[in-house]
C-alpha cells in the first residue's frame, strides 16, 4: 500500500532534500526548496492514496486552495509534457515502486 509518508520519502530522496524542507511553509534561506517539488509531491499523494485535497493541505499547512493550485499546475504540465515534470513523477514512481518491491522481501 502507498501512502503519503513514503511518498515524501521518496520525493525528498529523488530531489535530494530534507523533510521538514517539504513540509510546512517555512524554510531557511539556504534550504529553501522549489514550489515544484513540493507540488509533485503533492500530486503523486493525490494520485496514489486516498487523501483528499483539504488532507493534503492539513498536513503540509497549506490551504486547500494552495494544494488545488499545484495540482493543476501539475496536471498542466504533465499534459504538455514538460519534460522535467514528467522525468520527476515518472522518477518517484519508480522509486516508490522499488521501495515496495524491497519492502516486501
Amino acid at each position: 500500500m502507498i501512502t503519503k509518508e513514503i511518498i515524501i520519502k521518496q520525493t525528498c530522496e529523488y530531489f535530494g532534500i530534507q523533510e521538514s524542507d517539504l513540509i510546512g511553509k517555512r524554510t531557511h534561506k539556504s534550504t529553501r526548496i522549489d514550489a515544484t517539488q513540493r507540488f509533485i509531491c503533492w500530486y503523486l499523494i493525490y494520485k496514489n492514496t486516498k487523501n483528499t485535497e483539504q488532507n493534503i493541505a492539513d498536513f503540509f499547512g497549506f490551504s486547500r486552495l494552495n494544494v488545488h493550485y499545484g495540482l493543476a499546475q501539475v496536471a498542466g504540465w504533465l499534459k504538455v509534457n514538460e519534460a522535467q515534470t514528467v522525468l520527476a513523477v515518472e522518477g518517484i514512481e519508480e522509486m516508490i515502486k522499488n521501495y515496495q518491491q524491497t519492502s516486501k522481501c
